[in-house]
């Protein structure tokens, strides 16, 4: 097997290789340069807190906000069906896909919050985490984000208008055209997979859900 793949161990609350984490990573920085954010870093913390995040929400398989932390939190649920397939990138582009239709003139959009999370200008920092649950055939995705995202009053200043001159165009149809995105398709994904068997699988587009969550309104 090679380096760039990884397997989610028998343990059906195990923790993903730091190969998931990295991806999910770049992609957040491509993503936030299209809207002239700064990069984050990848903060090996968030990366433990957002593994426990995701292992907790695996036992007790449920979506929820994890009340303990100040982090800006995403999250994400997927349920398949006998093999699953899933890459950090997918992860980043559902959470995105809630920059459609965005408004940049208006102030506190909350039913975008996965999108803005991600852009959020004042954000320096991230890490993320993955885990399943083999009875139920679910997997649960988290971001947490320092300092944390979507903070009422702040939309304005920290979510950035798309860098393109037709100022109709919003992040998601950006991204759809997007041609950085033919270099990435061309690069070999990390997965986290149950098996490498030529099963059909369950992508991220298919039952997938996606939420965010913080602790600042």
């Amino acid at each position: 097997m090679g380096s760039n793949s990884s397997k989610i161990p028998t343990n059906p609350y195990a923790a993903i290789s730091k190969g998931f984490n990295r991806e999910c990573f770049l992609e957040h920085n491509r993503l936030r340069a299209i809207h002239n954010s700064p990069n984050l870093r990848l903060d090996k913390k968030l990366m433990n807190s957002a593994q426990k995040h995701a292992e907790a929400m695996a036992r007790e398989n449920q979506l929820r906000m994890q009340e303990d932390i100040e982090y800006g939190q995403n999250a994400a649920m997927q349920v398949f069906s006998n093999y699953l397939t899933i890459s950090g990138t997918e992860v980043a582009r559902l959470w995105y896909k809630h920059s459609a239709n965005y408004d940049y003139s208006e102030n506190n959009q909350f039913d975008k919050r996965n999108f803005t999370q991600i852009v959020w200008k004042n954000t320096e920092r991230v890490g993320f985490g993955c885990a399943i649950n083999e009875d139920f055939k679910t997997v649960f995705m988290v971001g947490h984000y320092w300092p944390p995202g979507n903070i009422e009053g702040g939309f304005l200043e920290n979510v950035i208008k798309p860098r393109v001159g037709d100022t109709s165009s919003d992040g998601w149809n950006l991204l759809a055209h997007d041609r950085t995105m033919k270099t990435t398709k061309m690069r070999r994904r990390r997965k986290c997979h149950k098996s490498n068997k030529t099963e059909q699988t369950n992508r991220m587009s298919t039952n997938a859900y996606a939420y965010s969550f913080n602790t600042n309104h």
